[in-house]
């Protein structure tokens, strides 16, 4: 996956496109064009990993080269999506939903029985 060595995102945006920019600690620009993605793109502006989201009728070139120039000079914003990607990648997800699923599932089913 090239996105580890990228310095900022924006290709389509849905959750996984999300989850991966945000585990590669790169900052992002959102342009929502349907369903789920205007969401993704606040929450990304709100973990202060990427600009606001430039909803598809303001998008132009003009638009995405400010949110470029703003990803490339905003220090927060990379030190956050910088934080945020290494939180990510330090989880063990896979063991903390087998957690889960054996603490909420099996166990509970077993004092139901």
């Amino acid at each position: 996956m090239a996105l580890p060595k990228g310095t900022g995102g924006r290709p389509s945006w849905g959750a996984g496109t999300t989850g991966a920019v945000l585990r590669a600690g790169i900052p992002s620009i959102v342009v929502p064009f349907l369903v789920d993605q205007p969401f993704w793109g606040r929450r990304i502006e709100a973990l202060g990993a990427g600009t606001a989201p430039i909803p598809r009728k303001l998008l132009s070139a003009g638009a995405l080269a400010d949110g470029l120039r703003r990803i490339d000079s905003d220090a927060s914003i990379r030190t956050r999506a910088a934080g945020i990607g290494e939180q990510i990648r330090a989880e063990d997800g896979v063991q903390r939903a087998v957690s889960l699923f054996e603490r909420y599932v099996v166990r509970g089913r077993e004092a139901t029985l």
